[in-house]
């Protein structure tokens, strides 16, 4: 969709926003358009789509700094040291881009580190909280998720929040058929 084909939409249809180039797409209009076939057109939508669930992850030298600085912050507030906050989800699995930055940390009292991140400046808005953790979002709308666990907790939940929803599924598996 280069710079010619721009033109042509914006001067037929009067298109400036990509939320009304994707309604002409799926109402038809863009067909009307010379150089818009029925597969150009479902090609450019699902470029479209494309397009706004990559919007949504975060690329990791992003990612990174906000990890870094969330979890530097909470061990401040919150007082724990350097092993008691770690990064963990797709971050700790090297992943190129996540969805979320998650933190997990260990504490005796789960809602002093809770009510800490919570109040961490790098936050626009507190989007869930509960007794166990907290999802925030920064002021680049990036989603912070935090997991606070007692210290006989730490290797499971480590486990847990780390692996991908199907490495935990093929786990529980294997546990569920593994001999007593």
């Amino acid at each position: 969709f280069g710079p010619q084909r721009i033109v042509r939409v914006h001067r037929a249809l009067g298109v400036t926003t990509l939320d009304e180039l994707e309604a002409a797409a799926r109402d038809g209009r863009l067909l009307t358009v010379s150089g818009f076939g029925a597969r150009t057109v479902e090609t450019l939508l699902q470029a479209i789509a494309t397009f706004r669930e990559q919007r949504k992850r975060i690329p990791r030298y992003l990612a990174e700094s906000v990890a870094a600085g969330a979890a530097h912050g909470l061990r401040q507030m919150a007082g724990l040291g350097e092993r008691e906050v770690v990064v963990t989800g797709a971050m700790r699995r090297l992943c190129e881009c996540v969805e979320e930055i998650e933190l997990l940390a260990q504490a005796e009292s789960a809602r002093e580190v809770v009510d800490a991140f919570e109040r961490l400046p790098l936050f626009r808005e507190v989007v869930e909280s509960g007794p166990q953790g907290a999802l925030a979002v920064t002021r680049e709308r990036y989603p912070v998720r935090l997991h606070v666990v007692a210290p006989g907790e730490w290797g499971p939940a480590l486990q847990r929040t780390t692996g991908s929803a199907a490495h935990n599924t093929q786990l529980e598996e294997r546990a569920a058929a593994a001999p007593p």
